[in-house]
């Protein structure tokens, strides 16, 4: 799960939206499959989810 969010993190520093989206794609099912086990919290893992969500729509919105 650190290794998904990290590549999220990367995408956001680089600037890079398309690597940004794709990235969260990818890292929203590992974060609730890690909620679903047990490993977070529900509401943590949606909280993590929410927030790297609004830091790729704001880059989106930045680079437009």
């Amino acid at each position: 799960m650190k290794g998904a969010v990290k590549k999220v993190r990367v995408a956001l520093e680089s600037k890079s939206v398309e690597e940004a989206h794709a990235a969260l794609r990818e890292a929203i099912p590992i974060i609730d499959k890690a909620a679903s086990k047990g490993a977070l919290h529900h509401r943590t893992a949606a909280r993590r989810v929410a927030r790297l969500s609004k830091k790729v729509h704001t880059l989106s919105v930045e680079q437009e």
